[in-house]
């Protein structure tokens, strides 16, 4: 209290940092702590006095920190934490707690460093220390404990004073602080107010431009004008652009709102992820009209959802829309009937009807396909055992759930024919499946929907949704005779529907395994509609884009082959699997083989027949301009922009060290990445054919292309009578080019991110640097596994330039200074990018005497010595072989 003389009756009277301790006697003869807070004015000259001014804090035994905090401001005030509130005695250890006064002594502060003497299970004493930087922290101008939010912080937060601009949280004043962390003040049990803190990235995260729960990228960076309003925090949140190549683009941003409580908790002094019980839970939500209306509601603007959404009994009448409106509208996808397939299901037209197996011959018709993964389970086949008893009738029993219900979906639809490959291909025979797969370009391209098990990976499994529950939807009059409307829906159906057009590679896997089936990658892009069944909700797919019950498919849909925004960031080359539906024919081929490689099969000689349909369709579609022969995955008439693939990322780019992205932030270059596949044991298509390799590729864009080579003679040995699949050895290519010898090494332990050299070639593959007396090249496998494609150090390799082109760089270095950075554009664009295959010479000759090479990698390069550029030092020499 304000007085004097209290030396008289006080002992260990000491001042830490501007609090004054000392133990005062009480009239009963008991000494006990008290402190006060000490406010120092200095002097501007010496001989002047300075100011203290007493800080009254009455805290009986407890023990007091004192700092001084910045304010907003810009100044300086004193701030006290009450330490006796959140740090204990744990066996004479200082620990994370309440009350370590009570059994301590020679407590003391050595710069950040608390230090004592703890009672030991109320017994010796023993020296303790706790650096409390740990755990204390200043956020708006005054002292906080901080728990650093882990499951193992027990201890109850510390008292505080209360909390200005406060928002409502599970009966608790809430605060924003930093704009990533919720401080919730509440009165404790023992009437103390106290204070717990949560940070938002625990449970949110952004993206695509949308505020996702258990995310772990909440940045301040991505949000802006963040506000709490009750327990709905609002924000806005920068989208994605869509023109990365523009300097001069603008950033957007769209409103995003979540309600907290959804999410949150209050249990036990501590904010906590909110764990639902047996309970369901329902959010009310108001119609846009009624607005005013807020005597009793609050409106949470949510993401809006399709009404179709929240009436799952109207699936079957919005299919039927979807595909009316597709036949009615779409001039680029097929409608009628056409030509049914070679053998079909008759499913009449009733759910009792006899299923039979039919043979037509030039019947024309409406039929639907079923896509879907075979599954490790036996199916029931259509043999040459059975062919004759299924002609009559196929007992229902013996189908799987997944045919039944695709059944029922064409009779829903009123399609009487269904084409099943394992019920319409005899699967015993050889003849009859090399025959039939010539033909399902022309089965899925013609049918009048295709029916895909998009969420299932077998036949056994029911193509039956997820219970998904109906809206409760009430009108009324309330009891002082308002109108309202009240609308109820479970808030956890209503966000996070996930969408294989935006979904990552996890995602697929989980709820889209038939999205990551090589052999589905034809069937998608061929049938002009789909229907995919897809756990939670039917989605609608034709060349003008995608529709689903919940109204969200197309969020981000523009994310597809040829977009500058690209997913792979390669070239404009994308994963098959969420690759964009396109009018047929508007894509390159590379582009379709790019996506293709992506997938998944199960079988590797099946990598040309998967996507034979395909191929068929891609040349029917460009009669004024023929691709020309088919050469094992390749075109003739494209050969040289076809032989350039390559495995793992571009080797061309424009900066050695540094790469400025647009968002000016400065990051190290993308690791240099190649092959850890190993060549494949059986012939499935000669080294110079992508198919050769089980891993994905990637293309350069065409960019003003130029051959280097001539490919003089092309032979192709087919499998079988298909010229569109599968290829027997001895293929080859005979080619006249320039070839340099060269040495190479593998600076590498065998990881992926370490570069193998051409040690003997001359060129550049960084656009700031000069040439170098060696480069980097990625081998289509690994040459260094110890097997018998393994490649020795010593044996020399050859260099055979394909294709010349206009520099194409990824990992492009953008720079504030447009003018520099047009001058730097100016100057690329005036160098050429030289295209090479890396071979090794094979022993032997072929029959005219021709020496034999094999394609075992690719490398890229460009020339520049100073102001002289396009100069290639390289000894070439020119020779006709063969290319096996």
């Amino acid at each position: 209290m304000t007085g004097k003389n209290f030396s008289q009756s006080a002992r260990n009277v000491r001042l830490v940092d501007y609090s004054l301790w000392a133990e005062l006697a009480s009239i009963d003869g008991r000494w006990q702590y008290d402190v006060v807070g000490l406010a120092l004015k200095l002097p501007a000259e010496r001989e002047q006095k300075f100011d203290v001014k007493i800080v009254e804090y009455n805290a009986d035994y407890r023990f007091l920190l004192s700092a001084d905090c910045l304010q907003q401001d810009g100044s300086y005030a004193s701030s006290f934490l009450d330490l006796d509130g959140y740090i204990g005695n744990s066996s004479g250890k200082f620990k994370r707690g309440v009350n370590f006064t009570e059994s301590s002594q020679d407590i003391r502060l050595a710069g950040t460093t608390l230090c004592g003497r703890l009672s030991q299970n109320g017994r010796a004493l023993r020296e303790s220390t706790m650096d409390i930087s740990r755990i204390v922290r200043c956020l708006n101008g005054r002292l906080i404990a901080f728990n650093g939010l882990r499951s193992e912080d027990n201890y109850p937060p510390m008292p505080v004073g209360s909390a200005d601009n406060v928002g409502r949280l599970t009966g608790c004043e809430t605060i924003l602080v930093n704009g990533s962390i919720l401080l919730a003040s509440y009165c404790a049990t023992d009437g103390v107010r106290r204070q717990c803190a949560f940070k938002l990235r625990k449970i949110f995260g952004v993206a695509e431009g949308r505020l996702r729960p258990f995310g772990h990228n909440f940045a301040p960076g991505l949000a802006k004008n963040l506000e709490l309003s009750g327990s709905v925090l609002s924000m806005d949140i920068e989208q994605p652009s869509q023109d990365f190549g523009n300097r001069e683009r603008s950033t957007s941003y769209e409103q995003c709102s979540v309600d907290l409580e959804d999410y949150i908790v209050l249990e036990e002094g501590r904010l906590k992820l909110y764990k639902p019980s047996s309970t369901s839970r329902h959010k009310v939500y108001l119609d846009e009209d009624q607005l005013g209306f807020n005597a009793v509601f609050d409106l949470f603007p949510k993401r809006k959802l399709s009404e179709n959404w929240f009436n799952p009994a109207n699936r079957w009448s919005l299919a039927s829309s979807w595909i009316d409106g597709c036949i009615q509208d779409h001039d680029n996808c097929f409608k009628g009937e056409a030509l049914l397939p070679t053998r079909c299901l008759d499913i009449g037209t009733r759910p009792r009807d006899r299923i039979r197996v039919v043979t037509t011959s030039n019947v024309h018709g409406r039929y639907a396909c079923l896509s879907y993964c075979w599954g490790k389970a036996e199916l029931n086949k259509l043999t040459s055992g059975t062919i004759n008893s299924y002609a009559e009738e196929i007992p229902r029993w013996s189908l799987p759930k997944m045919y039944i219900d695709a059944i029922n979906v064409c009779q829903y639809l009123g399609i009487r024919h269904l084409w099943i490959d394992s019920l319409c291909i005899v699967q015993d025979s050889k003849d009859d499946w090399l025959r039939e797969s010539t033909k399902m370009a022309a089965y899925y391209g013609h049918c009048y929907i295709c029916i895909a098990a998009t969420s299932l990976t077998s036949p056994d499994a029911s193509l039956g949704f997820k219970d998904r529950p109906t809206a409760v939807i009430s009108n009324g009059k309330d009891r002082h005779g308002a109108s309202y409307s009240l609308f109820a829906y479970p808030s956890d159906c209503l966000d996070n529907v996930p969408h294989f057009s935006r979904a990552d590679t996890a995602t697929l896997d989980e709820h889209f395994p038939l999205m990551r089936r090589a052999w589905v990658f034809q069937e998608r892009l061929l049938a002009p509609r789909t229907l995919h069944f897809a756990g939670t909700e039917i989605l609608f797919e034709c060349a003008k884009g995608l529709s689903c019950e919940c109204g969200h498919a197309m969020d981000s849909y523009w994310m597809s082959i040829g977009d500058v925004g690209r997913r792979m960031n390669m070239e404009g080359m994308e994963d098959g699997a969420v690759m964009k539906r396109r009018a047929p024919g508007s894509l390159g081929w590379n582009q379709y083989i790019v996506a293709y490689s992506y997938l998944n099969l199960t079988y590797v000689d099946d990598r040309l027949p998967a996507i034979s349909g395909l191929a068929r369709d891609y040349a029917s579609r460009r009669l004024h301009r023929h691709p020309g022969q088919y050469l094992a995955g390749l075109w003739r008439n494209s050969i040289y922009e076809g032989l350039v693939w390559f495995v793992g990322a571009p080797l061309l780019r424009h900066r050695a060290k540094k790469v400025i992205r647009f968002r000016n932030e400065d990051e190290d270059e993308a690791k240099f990445w190649t092959t850890q596949q190993g060549r494949l044991r059986e012939y499935v298509a000669p080294s110079w054919s992508w198919a050769s390799i089980f891993d994905a590729i990637s293309y350069r864009a065409p960019e003003d292309n130029r051959p280097l080579c001539e490919v003089i003679d092309a032979s192709i040995r087919l499998a079988g009578d298909d010229e569109l699949g599968a290829v027997a050895k001895g293929c080859s290519l005979t080619i006249k080019g320039r070839l340099a010898e060269s040495s190479w090494t593998a600076i590498s332990d065998g990881s992926s991110s370490v570069p193998y050299m051409l040690t003997s070639l001359t060129g550049s593959q960084q656009m700031d640097l000069d040439d170098s007396p060696s480069i980097r090249f990625l081998p289509d496998y690994t040459i260094t596994a110890p097997d018998e494609n393994q490649i020795s150090r010593t044996e020399k390799l050859f260099v055979l330039p394909v294709l010349s082109q206009n520099v194409s760089l990824v990992g492009w270095s953008y720079d504030g200074d447009h003018v520099k950075m047009d001058k730097e554009r100016e100057r690329i664009s005036r160098i050429r990018n030289t295209l090479c295959l890396v071979l090794r010479k094979s022993n032997g000759r072929d029959k005219k005497g021709m020496a034999c090479f094999k394609r075992v990698g690719f490398t890229e390069y460009v020339n520049v010595v100073g102001a002289v550029e396009n100069i290639d030092p390289n000894g070439y020499r020119e020779e006709t072989f063969v290319l096996l």
